[in-house]
């Protein structure tokens, strides 16, 4: 994800502190290890790679993306779901940002 972020930053154009953004994300995840995932944890990585990181919690080079260059208290609207998925070819998470 941080990778393909870095690559889409520069088509951006027009963000400012004004923007705001909603994001829906869904995750999926062993069915054996679902119950034991937080929902906070889980979107905080994704924070952290799509935005300018403020508060990290691990320090790893390379790791963020920051697609966008602004903080993630921009996000007004955040949809987060876990869904169960045993194929491990299919687990993962799904993304949806949009902004205005």
């Amino acid at each position: 994800m941080a990778e393909e972020a870095r690559r889409a930053r520069g088509d951006l154009v027009g963000m400012g502190p004004e923007t705001r953004f909603s994001m829906e994300l869904v995750f999926h995840i062993d069915p054996l290890r679902i119950d034991r995932m937080d929902v906070d944890n889980l979107i905080r990585p994704v924070f952290d790679t799509l935005f300018v990181p403020t508060d990290v919690q691990l320090r790893i080079e390379g790791l963020t993306g920051a697609l966008f260059d602004l903080d993630d208290g921009q996000v007004f609207r955040l949809v987060v779901e876990k869904r169960a998925e045993p194929n491990p070819a299919k687990q993962g998470m799904e993304a949806r940002l949009t902004w205005e």
